[in-house]
């Protein structure tokens, strides 16, 4: 049986008190029915999402499972996603939204929706458990037609059939289990810090009341007018509008006073809010935060992670957030990162000799030699810049952009236009099969419409952007390697006490078990690859018992 399923809800959050108040589904056949929870019977709809016989189309997946968790049903049906089919078939959607896509691919609208939003508007509701069943039913018994008939859409077209898709139909459990497991946060840590935070902040503001006039640091009007009018220091740096810059790394060059202040201020107020508050209101009564990730979050198909997101969290400065990223008692945690992986797949796609050799030697430092080419000479900050070209060439980075970043890093280099444009063109120099790549791989799309990785996802981009597709095909490939080991990961660990908790940019962060840690071997193991491509794709772990800033380089015990 084929069933699409719509969950209507309190609210956004499972894991802080918001739940399902009704769970509408519709047939191949065109039959609605509308479940009503707490009045009617949910003993048939539990029974047909349990069983693997039978297949469960939702919009968002990932929420209706975990909102139809909060009751304890479990989804054991095969899922669709319109939602991930959407972004699949057409990487340049503007919205995933189910109405938007409903009107632009089937015609359709649903009409039933604006008699909810008047009776909440009239009412002042706070959620839509508020409405009347005779006005919510309706609405949500079109819900379920329309992403039932999108799913039919899709599937005329092939997506549910790609394997793209059908991958990111096997990444979808593995997503809902770790946020379901979440992330166990020191909230006493938060709050200590925050208090203190607070105190400084307090005593910063006070100093700039005193010593400086009172002015409002926010302000770029008054700061301005402050520092080159009253205090005539000279303006030297402005933004594109022709504004004065005000950004950290333009204002830190003055030499004023109440640069440090503003600046510590700045950095106060960030980690505050932005992380020590934040982390404190998203924990569950568990000190628990379950972040929300997005698997068809960029073009690329890259993760992104909201709510929060823990994708920036800042190392060290002020205060060092990480700390507040703790273990669970009988668990450490484990981060794999993949070496360099985007620098590994370019070197197999372009078949860059030197790049090849570098990468197939035991010990490999390809920005040193990269270093070298370029510079002439491998120092620390040289290495750094060096690095920076690796990379950025997989961005698109040209002599301005480089010649920018060099300087702001180190302001001594004095480095110019010409010196960027020079350095940029020794390492095309260096590594010619790269430079023919970026030719190539623009004119593959200007000729066929897209490229392809070896897992089959097609990268679009318009004709005057298809430089870009040098930087969607190395990330997108990446992605699907990440992707590929969550998988097969997540299996692996599906009878264990030990879970996969996150994954953070080229790294995924496994919670194991004490009496597991045989299984860091076997995990290593599955997300290495010595076979696919042209260098093999390696992994550093790390380690710690305590907290994400104390982790330490770990050795695998080898058998």
């Amino acid at each position: 049986m084929i069933l699409s399923v719509d969950t209507e809800t309190t609210g956004l959050d499972p894991f802080k008190g918001d739940k399902p108040f009704a769970i509408t589904t519709c047939d191949m056949k065109g039959k609605t029915q509308y479940i009503s929870i707490g009045e009617d019977d949910l003993i048939w709809i539990d029974t047909m999402l349990s069983s693997d016989a039978n297949q469960c189309v939702f919009h968002n997946a990932k929420f209706d499972i975990l909102m139809l968790g909060v009751y304890g049903m479990t989804v054991g049906a095969k899922i669709h996603d319109t939602m991930i089919a959407a972004a699949i078939y057409n990487s340049d959607e503007n919205t995933l939204k189910l109405k938007e896509l409903a009107n632009k691919y089937l015609g359709v609208d649903n009409d039933e929706e604006e008699a909810v939003k008047e009776y909440v508007r009239k009412n002042k509701c706070s959620s839509y458990d508020q409405v009347p069943r005779e006005i919510m039913e309706p609405y949500a018994r079109k819900d379920a037609v329309i992403t039932l008939d999108l799913y039919k859409y899709y599937r005329t077209k092939g997506v549910t059939s790609d394997p793209v898709y059908i991958k990111e139909m096997q990444l979808l459990r593995c997503l809902v289990d770790m946020q379901r497991r979440g992330v166990l946060i020191d909230t006493d840590f938060c709050r200590r810090e925050g208090e203190k935070c607070a105190v400084r902040i307090k005593e910063i503001e006070g100093l700039i009341y005193r010593e400086h006039n009172g002015i409002n640091t926010s302000s770029p009007k008054q700061l301005a007018t402050y520092l080159f009018d009253e205090e005539g220091i000279r303006c030297d740096y402005f933004t594109e509008k022709g504004r004065p810059a005000f950004d950290e790394f333009h204002l830190s060059k003055y030499d004023h006073p109440l640069i440090p202040l503003i600046l510590e201020l700045r950095e106060l107020q960030k980690v505050k809010v932005t992380y020590l508050d934040a982390l404190q209101e998203k924990a569950d009564d568990k000190k628990q935060i379950h972040c929300d990730f997005f698997q068809v979050g960029a073009r690329t198909g890259r993760f992104s992670c909201r709510s929060p997101n823990l994708q920036n969290i800042p190392r060290g400065g002020v205060v060092d957030v990480r700390c507040a990223f703790v273990c669970r008692s009988g668990y450490s945690n484990y981060y794999f990162d993949y070496s360099q992986i985007e620098l590994r797949i370019l070197a197999h796609y372009s078949q860059e000799p030197k790049m090849l050799e570098e990468y197939n030697k035991t010990d490999n430092d390809l920005h040193s030699v990269t270093c070298q080419a370029v510079f002439g000479e491998v120092t620390k900050e040289k290495r750094t810049l060096s690095k920076n070209i690796n990379f950025g060439i997989i961005y698109g980075m040209g002599p301005k952009k480089f010649c920018t970043m060099c300087n702001e890093q180190y302001p001594d280099f004095n480095m110019s236009y010409t010196d960027a444009r020079s350095f940029i063109n020794k390492y095309y120099a260096t590594y010619q099969k790269v430079r023919t790549f970026t030719w190539r791989v623009p004119q593959k799309i200007l000729d066929v419409g897209y490229v392809k990785d070896i897992f089959g996802r097609k990268y679009t981009t318009p004709r005057d952007e298809a430089y870009k597709g040098v930087n969607y095909l190395v990330q997108g490939c990446a992605a699907g390697i990440l992707k590929k080991s969550m998988i097969e990961c997540h299996d692996l660990l599906e009878d264990k006490k030990s879970n996969m908790l996150l994954c953070v940019h080229d790294e995924l962060v496994f919670e194991i078990h004490e009496s597991e840690e045989y299984l860091v071997k076997q995990l290593k193991d599955i997300m290495e690859d010595y076979e696919t491509f042209r260098v093999p794709l390696k992994v550093n772990i790390e380690k710690t018992s305590t907290n994400w800033s104390d982790k330490e380089p770990y050795a695998v015990k080898e058998s």
